[in-house]
């Protein structure tokens, strides 16, 4: 993940806490869930990968009530969702079809009235 451009609906400032390796640093929403809170990675060329790991094992409850995963070559053009789901606890996995992108945007499909989303660790897994 070093060097990836990230961005996020909130708190863009805190980021590279949800890539650094270290697990005790985060980036949140700081508010509730609501839809609509993404957070997008560019990883500056493209990548095959199949599965996206969201850790937030210091924060257990601010898994995502629901995410959608879109991908882009162009970080213009989206399409449909390449993965929905929900989360159910600190660590969320999503798997889905090999997919060659560039960019990544998670967004949150749910909400929670008492709990952020954070992400104290991202993880990309590449494809062969």
């Amino acid at each position: 993940p070093t060097g990836w451009a990230l961005f996020a609906s909130s708190d863009p400032i805190n980021t590279r806490a949800a890539v650094d390796r270290n697990s005790r640093t985060r980036w949140a929403t700081q508010t509730v869930q609501q839809p609509g809170q993404f957070f997008q990675i560019d990883m500056l060329k493209s990548q095959r990968f199949n599965k996206i790991v969201l850790a937030s094992e210091n924060n257990p409850y601010d898994y995502p009530r629901g995410y959608s995963v879109f991908v882009s070559s162009d970080g213009v053009k989206w399409g449909s969702p390449v993965a929905s789901g929900a989360g159910n606890s600190a660590t969320t996995t999503i798997s889905f079809a090999t997919r060659d992108a560039r960019y990544i945007r998670i967004e949150q499909t749910a909400s929670h009235p008492s709990y952020w989303w954070s992400i104290d660790e991202l993880s990309v897994f590449t494809a062969q």
